[in-house]
């Protein structure tokens, strides 16, 4: 049966380049309908909440070493401070002495200053950083050591005494990928060992052929998941551009799983060319007709879908009720700013995945469908919290 249960689900932030599921020829032509002149980028590494968005350094001497950081609940990552030309320094010295600061590499001393370099006494020491998390209860930090509390997004900052700073943006997240045919036979086992947390599966695309429309690697990615210890939860890729075939779409997906339990919701993969020229309301029919009958089966329904694609088709209010999984590549932060619980934040090669697309898309998971986690580590992000 469907669970009940109250969300605190992450908000999104502002603008960037579409991203299709799965490498989708038709989404790579949506991409550059909606975003001209991009492309659909690969890679990419870190993401999403609402408001969350990290400034960029005010000092031309100093920055943080990364834009962002992912860690899991428990886990803590260290960021550093680098000079003008990148390199990690031991802030003692004052910012105009860095090029002639202590460089460590790997934790080894590989350059010390000038034994009698003249202080700058208009130049605070970069030893008086105080370091700040814009919320605590996701992760705290001491010293550049970032300690993940629960799952969410927040703004690690960098201030030196004269006011100048530097941020980047801590994810804490499960993690996981999507998987389909593209990707063939899956080592389920070295996907867990590379710490993936879930997979969301591909039942098929369309509703016209069941036989020839299913997706031929779901029973052996499904299966393999499992064995492995990883949570599962499947997408489903359409063409529908009516409500009745949203609505055959879901049948289909539902004789697909044949009442097999899942983790993570069932999501709808909405991004095809034969959506760009449907308005918000015709879109907003298309979607509620196919989550609706996968809910009513019992199963959690989801929205997955690009950025620009969310901002210029699914707009309509009473799509609010649905988790949404957002695709933004090649950013540190998606810019998407209404409500989400995952984020597709790029494409990558991995162990396990070796045939056929030897990359696969990678994903963040900001809402803790499967129960791995402790009451206390966390449900998700910040702000709305609604019940279903």
């Amino acid at each position: 049966m469907k669970k009940m249960k109250k969300r605190l689900v992450a908000l999104g932030l502002a603008v960037a380049v579409a991203v299709p599921m799965g490498g989708s020829v038709f989404a790579q032509r949506i991409v550059a309908e909606y975003n001209p002149g991009a492309t659909a980028s690969t890679g990419g590494s870190s993401g999403g909440t609402s408001g969350i968005v990290a400034p960029p350094s005010t000092s031309s001497a100093w920055k943080l070493s990364q834009n962002s950081v992912s860690l899991k609940v428990g886990q803590t990552s260290s960021v550093s401070l680098t000079d003008a030309t990148g390199q990690v320094v031991n802030p003692g010295t004052s910012q105009s002495q860095f090029s002639n600061a202590f460089v460590y590499q790997n934790g080894v001393l590989v350059s010390a200053p000038l034994e009698n370099a003249p202080a700058d006494s208009s130049s605070p020491l970069v030893s008086d950083i105080v370091w700040t998390s814009s919320d605590e209860s996701v992760a705290t930090v001491q010293n550049g050591v970032i300690n993940a509390k629960k799952l969410g997004r927040t703004v690690i900052t960098a201030t030196a005494s004269d006011g100048t700073s530097s941020s980047c943006v801590a994810h804490v997240a499960l993690k996981g990928v999507d998987v389909s045919t593209h990707q063939k036979n899956i080592n389920w086992s070295a996907m867990k060992a590379q710490g993936i947390d879930f997979a969301m599966i591909r039942t098929g695309y369309g509703w016209e052929n069941w036989e020839t429309q299913k997706d031929a690697f779901f029973e052996a990615n499904y299966a393999g998941a499992l064995q492995n210890n990883i949570k599962v939860g499947a997408y489903h890729y359409s063409y529908a551009t009516t409500a009745d075939e949203a609505k055959k779409e879901a049948e289909f997906v539902l004789n697909i799983l044949n009442g097999r339990s899942l983790d993570f919701p069932v999501a709808f993969d909405i991004e095809d060319k034969c959506h760009s020229n449907l308005s918000p309301a015709q879109v907003s029919e298309i979607v509620r007709a196919f989550c609706d009958t996968i809910e009513a089966a019992g199963y959690d329904s989801a929205v997955y879908s690009f950025t620009n694609f969310y901002n210029a088709k699914l707009t309509d209010p009473m799509l609010n009720i649905y988790d949404k999984w957002v695709a933004q590549w090649s950013i540190s932060n998606p810019t998407y700013t209404g409500n989400f619980t995952m984020w597709q934040y790029g494409k990558m090669s991995m162990p396990g995945v070796v045939e056929g697309n030897s990359s696969v898309d990678v994903n963040y998971c900001y809402y803790d469908y499967a129960g791995i986690l402790n009451e206390s580590q966390g449900g998700t992000i910040s702000a709305a919290s609604y019940q279903k």
